[in-house]
């Protein structure tokens, strides 16, 4: 149907357009971004395990890529809007 195309259409758009828009200020600072990934986890670690017991828990696995992020974002994305 034209309408659940046009759907389609504009959630592709948002969310390529925002993933851009999130990965751009890491891409302008020529930083590595493996080295702020840990910055990162390790503000992460600091957090008090009592009061964030879940992200304390995963803490070791958050930031993965943003190309591995994106890749399995956009997989289920795509399923979902021609299931």
């Amino acid at each position: 149907d034209q309408t659940d195309a046009v759907m389609a259409y504009h959630v592709l758009i948002e969310y390529t357009v925002g993933s851009a828009a999130l990965d751009a200020p890491l891409a302008a600072s020529r930083t590595d971004r493996t080295d702020t990934y840990k910055r990162w986890r390790s503000d992460y670690e600091k957090l008090d395990r009592a009061e964030y017991p879940a992200i304390r828990s995963h803490v070791n696995v958050m930031y993965p890529s943003s190309e591995k992020v994106f890749e399995v974002g956009l997989d289920a994305l795509l399923e979902s809007l021609f299931a």
